[in-house]
């Protein structure tokens, strides 16, 4: 069970006073692949080496082939499908450390770590799927289907959000959807299938596996938790994949990852983003890094030589795009604070420019706004 904290840092601070008067919201997010739309696979391959992964799904009871599985690796649109054995075989070239995907109705979600290398030229990965049997007690019913319906119009906001492309991303399966709220009133929805969701506006379907999803409206503050895996969509009409491929660069453009990005290549200025007060992020040196890695407890299992670590003490504006000579400053306006009250804050990116802990960040602004209807798959800008 996961428990999340969130300190209501922003409600006593005079920054966060004029955005919340201005109606900008703050949310932190958890994806196995995304902090609102970050992927936690580890890096990609700057060279594109092969490398097959096969196995088998089994079922742990009676060893019996689990076929029809869902097989693949978070955040991107590697995968396949266990075969009436149980087996399965995809080749990918990706290369780092990712999260490989076992997920089927009526069974847990399984999750392996896989480390891939220019030397790893096949892995083979053997999983034993646990029913998912649900306890009477566990059960939520809902005898009110107005209720249902209010929280799912809640969820779809914050999960799937409320921008142009969440107007064209839909839900195909929302039954699988149950609600309840939880001691401080926070709204709680779970999943004991796979969502599938239908995002028309940048050509993508998704098999989303929900871990957690918690929103508060009183701290009004969103995190998610899920495995998601992307399939591009299918059409002949060209007119159709130039209005994709035209959408997916726009929505990239400016967002979180492409700061990410950016701050991870130490090309803002280049990529057209720029921090206010430019001292708000402070680069840290290899040895701090691993310093300041060791004193958060955490652990990375890729090359330490390519994490890089980040001090943030306060809360930062980001602005991106090209300024124009003219009295009013219309670029993009997203800000980013650390998730601790007082104090330094600390954040790494990984080599795959993923944030190495999802809750190290707080957002707000207009990346406050993006969710689920504007997730690009890793594919899109590491390839």
């Amino acid at each position: 069970m996961l428990t999340y904290y969130f300190p209501r840092f922003f409600k006593h601070h005079q920054i966060f006073k004029y955005f919340q008067y201005k109606k900008i919201c703050f949310f932190a997010a958890f994806i196995s692949g995304y902090l609102l739309f970050f992927y936690t696979a580890e890096s990609f391959a700057q060279e594109h080496q092969k490398t097959k992964i096969y196995g088998l799904v089994t079922d742990q009871n009676n060893n019996d082939p689990v076929p029809s599985v869902n097989v693949y690796i978070s955040g991107t649109m590697a995968g396949t499908t266990t075969d009436g054995d149980g087996s399965f075989e995809f080749t990918t070239d990706h290369q780092g450390k990712f999260e490989l995907v076992f997920s089927y109705i009526g069974y847990k979600t399984v999750t392996k770590p896989v480390l891939l290398n220019s030397d790893t030229k096949q892995l083979q990965v053997i999983v034993h799927l646990e029913e998912n049997t649900i306890e009477f007690e566990e059960l939520v019913v809902e005898s009110d289907n107005k209720s249902w319906q209010s929280n799912y119009e809640v969820f779809v906001s914050q999960f799937i959000g409320t921008s142009a492309n969440a107007d064209e991303t839909f839900i195909q399966n929302s039954w699988v959807l149950d609600f309840r709220f939880d001691e401080d009133g926070s709204l709680v929805a779970v999943s004991d299938e796979p969502i599938l969701i239908a995002n028309h506006a940048l050509g993508y379907e998704m098999h989303v596996d929900l871990i957690a999803f918690k929103w508060g409206e009183a701290i009004d503050l969103a995190l998610f938790k899920m495995k998601m895996k992307f399939t591009e969509m299918e059409t002949d009409n060209k007119n159709k994949k130039e209005k994709w491929e035209e959408t997916r660069e726009k929505t990239y453009k400016g967002s979180f990852e492409h700061f990410l990005y950016s701050m991870y290549e130490d090309d803002l200025d280049g990529n057209s983003f720029e921090i206010k007060p430019e001292n708000g992020i402070v680069p840290l040196s290899a040895g701090e890094t691993r310093l300041r890695l060791m004193e958060s407890g955490q652990t990375y299992s890729g090359r330490l030589r390519l994490l890089k670590g980040y001090m943030i003490s306060d809360i930062t504006e980001i602005l991106y795009g090209q300024k124009k000579k003219s009295l009013r400053d219309n670029r993009r306006r997203s800000l980013i604070a650390p998730m601790v009250t007082d104090g330094n804050g600390y954040f790494f990116i990984t080599e795959n420019r993923s944030l190495l802990d999802p809750v190290s960040l707080r957002v707000g602004g207009e990346w406050g706004f993006q969710r689920v209807a504007d997730m690009v798959p890793k594919e899109f800008y590491m390839d």
